[in-house]
């Protein structure tokens, strides 16, 4: 019986992302998801623990890196969402898997998640250590993930590089950085509301 039910689950799991990927609306998968998703997760019983932050924000204390998850994010992302109950969610420019993560954050969205519920952290790249290039590089991720705001948002590693600087770098590819300028500007998308809380990795 309750392989039959896991069957069943798969079945809607695997046909709501179809349906995402397609632009195809099916209430009835869409409630049936939904029903998968509370059942994962009790704000008022098994509650994720959280640490607060000095800005009075709190973050789950327990997160998914998507660090080398590839083609698999969007898999990975949504199967962590709405059947394992993570809210945390760990990206980067970096890591080359937005976009997939984006799917995945979007079909646990569709699935009944709330975006208020979800924890969103991406990093700014080295590269894009630079005051004018701050605004622009959240812009691009902010469209990669498909959302209108990160909840944190990190200097990934404090130090510019050059673009298309080879890994690791060599010492001729490290940059200083106007640290100063570069916050100013995170300020600046905190108060906007692009950015809910930034900090360095540091």
């Amino acid at each position: 019986m309750q392989e039959a039910k896991y069957y069943s689950d798969h079945y809607y799991v695997e046909r709501l992302k179809f349906d995402t990927e397609m632009g195809i609306r099916c209430p009835r998968r869409e409630q049936e998801a939904r029903r998968m998703a509370k059942a994962t997760f009790h704000p008022h019983g098994d509650q994720m623990e959280s640490l607060r932050l000095l800005s009075g924000h709190t973050i789950p204390a327990v997160g998914l890196g998507t660090w080398q998850s590839g083609s698999r994010a969007s898999d990975s992302v949504f199967t962590a969402i709405v059947e394992a109950g993570y809210r945390h969610i760990d990206t980067a420019w970096e890591y080359g898997v937005q976009e997939e993560v984006g799917h995945g954050l979007k079909v646990a969205m569709h699935a009944g998640i709330q975006r208020k519920d979800l924890f969103v952290t991406s990093k700014l790249w080295c590269a894009d250590l630079f005051p004018e290039r701050v605004r622009t590089a959240l812009n691009n991720t902010l469209q990669e993930l498909q959302l209108d705001y990160l909840d944190l948002y990190l200097i990934h590693w404090p130090f510019g590089l050059k673009e298309e600087t080879s890994r690791p770098p060599k010492a001729g590819d490290v940059l200083e950085f106007n640290l100063e300028g570069v916050w100013r500007e995170m300020e600046n998308l905190v108060k906007e509301n692009l950015v809910i809380k930034y900090m360095t990795t540091l």
